[in-house]
């Protein structure tokens, strides 16, 4: 059977991949510029779509720590993120951190705060041509 910290873990994996559907409806999301803060989903789904397009990043999630006290959670979780910028050639790829906060809702963890930390701004990935 699965720990609270083991269905925690699962959430912020699967964000990347579902990406919005894993928040709450008015979940706060913190992300630097030129992304920004953001109240509720429509608001952070239409900047994502609008900076990416059909570009999709690619997520390492490494070190975790997970806080579990009562109904409320609080994780930290490193990550490297590359993503193909239209009009930049290679990759780009931002290292950094992300806390968030989330909350048990009939049984299920869903993320009710995101904030992402940059060590450094992007840095661009040669193509090697």
């Amino acid at each position: 059977m699965a720990t609270p910290a083991d269905l925690i873990r699962n959430v912020i994996s699967r964000i990347a991949i579902t990406l919005f559907s894993l928040f709450t409806p008015d979940a706060i999301l913190e992300y630097p510029p030129p992304v920004g803060v953001h109240t509720g989903m429509p608001s952070a789904h239409n900047t994502v779509n609008t900076l990416l397009g059909n570009h999709s990043p690619f997520h390492s999630l490494t070190t975790q720590t997970i806080e579990i006290r009562n109904n409320t959670v609080t994780t930290v979780t490193y990550a490297s993120i590359s993503v193909a910028v239209p009009g930049v050639e290679g990759l780009q790829t931002r290292l950094g951190w992300y806390e968030d906060s989330l909350i048990e809702n009939n049984g299920v963890w869903i993320v009710n705060q995101r904030t992402f930390k940059p060590f450094q701004k992007y840095v661009p990935i040669s193509t090697g041509t």
